[in-house]
């Protein structure tokens, strides 16, 4: 389960970036959007799924963004949380 959430006000960037991973294989995709505004991307996932985290941010292209990775709560409904931000 991975959660993309909009934080800039470019509009269509968290379904662009759906687009990315579906047509890497991933599914189960929600998009929606994140307040306030973050500076650079963030990508969150649970810590038994590190590699998982790594990969995506491979796949929505590192070279795009500046990513800050932060472990997610092993309770959460999403396995992966980004953010999108506007760097």
């Amino acid at each position: 389960r991975i959660s993309v959430l909009n934080s800039t006000k470019t509009a269509g960037l968290a379904g662009k970036m759906k687009n990315a991973l579906l047509a890497a294989g991933y599914s189960a995709i929600t998009t929606g959007n994140q307040s306030p505004a973050l500076t650079t991307t963030l990508v969150r996932v649970k810590e038994s799924l590190h590699a998982l985290g790594d990969e995506i941010r491979s796949i929505v292209g590192a070279q795009q963004y500046q990513f800050s990775a932060e472990t997610l709560d092993p309770a959460g409904e999403s396995d992966v949380v980004i953010i999108i931000g506007n760097r």
